[in-house]
């Protein structure tokens, strides 16, 4: 955020000159309607709807891609004839603690956002990142606690398990993270910003969240295997 800029400055976005389907921000509707900056009915390049769906099908391939490792576990473990069990390390119910979290605040952000409080918004923004990085180094503790417990990839089928569970989850979130970078980089366009561009911001922003808030639905999803299965 520059310096310099007041709370006002940023608060307040301009109208767009020469739309007529421009929303002020306080405008608490969907996000998918109004017009853009054309008044033939909008810039198909600040379409609020093209991000998400372009998340959505990210995320079908996301989704085909864990269920595919899930099946792919589930078939091997019906032939295992030795089990070994793996204790939870602690610090996982700690990550779900900080996902979970982090879903809330970065909810709070992009509501922030459509209402035009963009100081609010970054804030936000900031501190979801900071309990995503927090999750990152959580899982990575929880690594070195199944080291401790002789749990290894090569080990045995339940110990990688857990390895490419929790590492290509964490991969995922660490790309989260790094939208939830470029993001907050993008805000500085907020101060003295005209309607469409803080409609642009709220549609990217939108986009970026479903895909957090998958990524926590997906954990609790993976977390309760790995309890089913250890």
């Amino acid at each position: 955020m520059p310096s310099g800029l007041s709370e006002a400055q940023l608060d307040k976005p301009r109208p767009a000159h020469g739309g007529t389907g421009g929303r002020g921000p306080g405008h608490d509707g969907s996000d998918f309607g109004g017009g853009g900056g054309d008044p033939g009915g909008g810039d198909f390049r600040y379409s609020p709807s093209i991000y998400q769906v372009g998340m959505i099908v990210a995320l079908f391939s996301i989704a085909a891609l864990f269920i595919a490792l899930v099946v792919a576990y589930g078939i091997q473990l019906r032939t295992q004839t030795t089990w070994q069990r793996v204790r939870i390390p602690m610090t996982l119910w700690i990550s779900t603690a900080l996902l979970a979290a982090s879903s809330v605040v970065f909810e709070t952000a992009r509501r922030a956002l459509r209402r035009g409080f963009a100081q609010t918004y970054i804030l936000a923004l900031r501190i979801t990142t900071l309990l995503g990085l927090a999750f990152i180094v959580s899982q990575l503790l929880s690594w070195q606690d199944l080291k401790r417990q002789g749990i290894y990839v090569a080990a045995n089928l339940h110990g990688s398990m857990f390895y490419v569970f929790t590492g290509a989850h964490a991969a995922h979130v660490l790309f989260g993270i790094f939208s939830l970078l470029f993001i907050d980089w993008r805000s500085r366009r907020l101060a003295g910003a005209t309607e469409q561009v803080f409609r642009h911001e709220r549609s990217i922003t939108s986009a970026i969240s479903l895909y957090w808030h998958f990524m926590g639905v997906l954990w609790i999803a993976l977390f309760a295997l790995l309890h089913l299965w250890s």
